[in-house]
């Protein structure tokens, strides 16, 4: 998580909240136990950590499926699979965007649902820099080198993985998002999405017809997926350095794209969907973190659609 607010933050009321007029221009139309007619500040999460009860914030993805009758295909995937994960936090020392403790509360929050919390999330909020994703050719203030965050971030994840190599042009695919665009209209999903396949990873000729269409590969050891779902604008910038990750350690890159058309009318308080980002606002509906909800659900069948998997 590079700078992130915890889970379901965004729309939860906490008892220290402010609250304000529930108007389009709010930002967040859906929040939780406010009053009818009000919602939380924007951004409080961010703004104003020190607002937020971390301990109430594991209440929502432990119960809100059972107590709405609602199954794991629709819902959410139960805390239990967090048990033995391995959590990477970034924040930098002079981002304005997420105040101090902003990030801390993503890190408390994980480390109710791991064995070993002090052992399996790394945090780096000791370097100086402003509201950016860090990389090597983002130099810290002061210094002559950057910070190789996705690199940093992968050595934590998957330990003992390979040094970053070149990534190949020709190995980066364009795949059509229309028809999610049609199934899910008005939400901003983006025309086009990207694909990364290592030459590791690619399917070999007698993978059968349907070769070109997924990436379920005959590989004695499969290849890693990593999903980097964004607002998108070509495959550049940091997907790149990612991508070098992923070129020398057997890593698939799958980035379904947001930044398209969004209904306005239906969905009258979308300022940062319009924007091209993903919904960690609820803006698209109040059940914004869930499998049936329009980004989750988008990126579910794009996945389903590329690998071939049930989900």
């Amino acid at each position: 998580v590079f700078a992130g607010q915890p889970f379901h933050c965004a729309t939860t009321r906490f008892p220290d909240d402010h609250l304000v007029e529930a108007v389009p221009t709010s930002s967040v139309p859906n929040c939780d136990d406010c009053p009818s007619g009000k919602t939380v500040i924007y951004d409080h999460c961010k703004a104003h950590p020190e607002w937020v009860d971390i301990g109430a914030l594991p209440d929502y993805p432990r119960r809100v499926c059972d107590e709405r009758g609602l199954n794991s295909s629709v819902c959410l995937d139960h805390t239990d699979n967090l048990h033995d994960d391995r959590v990477f936090l970034f924040r930098g020392t002079q981002d304005r965007c997420y105040k101090p403790g902003s990030v801390e509360n993503v890190q408390h929050l994980y480390s109710m649902f791991l064995d070993k919390p002090n052992a399996q999330i790394r945090m780096v909020n000791t370097i100086s820099y402003t509201h950016v994703f860090p990389q090597n050719k983002t130099k810290i203030p002061g210094k002559e080198h950057g910070y190789d965050g996705p690199g940093e971030c992968l050595r934590w994840i998957y330990p003992g993985i390979k040094p970053a190599t070149d990534f190949k042009r020709e190995n980066i695919y364009n795949y059509n998002q229309a028809e999610f665009m049609e199934a899910i209209p008005g939400v901003g999903i983006n025309g086009r999405g990207h694909l990364y396949i290592p030459d590791a990873c690619k399917p070999s000729p007698k993978a059968g017809a349907d070769a070109d269409a997924t990436f379920v590969l005959d590989k004695v050891e499969p290849c890693r997926l990593m999903i980097l779902a964004a607002g998108c604008d070509g495959f550049g910038g940091y997907i790149e350095d990612f991508a070098k990750y992923a070129e020398s350690n057997d890593i698939v890159l799958l980035q379904p794209c947001v930044g398209g058309h969004v209904d306005s009318f239906r969905y009258r308080g979308a300022h940062e969907i319009k924007r091209g980002m993903l919904d960690v606002y609820g803006q698209l509906g109040r059940d914004y973190t869930m499998k049936s909800a329009p980004h989750m659900k988008f990126v579910g069948q794009v996945l389903e659609k590329l690998s071939g998997w049930k989900i």
